[in-house]
């Protein structure tokens, strides 16, 4: 990981390239549109635009909880959104405020 996870308002954002890659999707980026495109092994596809918060998962959209940011060069996504279209699970320990995604 190569920028720390963000909290926007009460929501977890993580690169989306970080959370696909991990989860073996591809990232395409357009930087002429501020889309990224991520990919996963099935087939499925997540499409979302910086500063929206909709997103289109196999072209049906989808309201993000948070819009999506660029910070140092990375787009931050909410995490559950993103891990959970890859077939994760996400965890939430607010005890020790950590997140656990497990491929399923």
């Amino acid at each position: 990981l190569d920028a720390a996870p963000r909290l926007y308002g009460d929501r977890t954002v993580l690169p989306a390239r970080f959370v696909a890659e991990a989860f073996g999707a591809s990232v395409e980026w357009d930087a002429a549109t501020a889309t990224a495109a991520v990919t996963d092994a099935d087939g499925k596809r997540i499409v979302f635009t910086v500063g929206s918060k909709s997103a289109f998962v196999d072209g049906v959209p989808v309201v993000l909880e948070t819009p999506v940011r660029i910070e140092n060069n990375r787009a931050f996504v909410p995490v559950r959104f993103l891990a959970e279209r890859l077939g994760a699970s996400v965890e939430w320990d607010g005890a020790t405020s950590t997140a656990t995604l497990t491929k399923k």
